[in-house]
């Protein structure tokens, strides 16, 4: 079975490059002198993760036709009054926007942090969509800030592509 992935590639400097998975929780990634050996890796960890899976799950490997990776900066502050806590929030963040041509919304996932997705109405929404969503973010797991999850400006979108077997529907 073919499965085509979406794969977020970003230089690091040097030669050293990063690239990563962003549809799975937790992420596929890998750090290397060789973007076509991270390929590779990728590649094979994706395999056995794809056998593994029930039959049921199959589906979420399948790359929508409508991708696109956007820079978003990101300028926002959150507040809990309850808590009494404030959260500033600026920088840049790289979202995977995919759309399925049926649906009526777009499904944005922030590369750095997947299991921050949400679904979004048009894509001109999303500064503001993505600013209140990080906020809450933040607030909900007591972070005050999101360093490591910024991005670094050089985020480009490939595909990756894996040849796997599908996984049996039998018990």
């Amino acid at each position: 079975m073919d499965l085509k992935l979406p794969l977020v590639v970003s230089p690091l400097g040097g030669r050293l490059v990063q690239a990563w998975v962003p549809a799975f929780w937790p992420r596929l990634s890998g750090v290397g002198p060789s973007l076509s050996t991270l390929r590779d890796e990728l590649a094979l960890a994706v395999m056995e993760r794809f056998e593994k899976e029930p039959a049921a799950h199959v589906a979420a490997y399948q790359l929508p036709p409508h991708l696109a990776l956007r820079h978003v900066k990101v300028d926002t502050e959150a507040r809990d009054r309850e808590k009494n806590r404030r959260v500033v929030l600026q920088g840049r963040m790289a979202v995977l926007l995919e759309k399925w041509p049926r649906d009526e919304f777009w499904v944005v996932t922030p590369t750095r942090m997947p299991e921050a997705r949400f679904a979004l109405g048009h894509p001109d929404a999303l500064p503001q969509a993505l600013a209140r969503r990080l906020g809450a973010w933040c607030l909900e797991h007591d972070l005050d800030n999101l360093d490591q999850a910024w991005a670094t400006g050089h985020e480009r979108l490939e595909l990756l592509e894996v040849d796997a077997y599908a996984p049996t529907i039998l018990p």
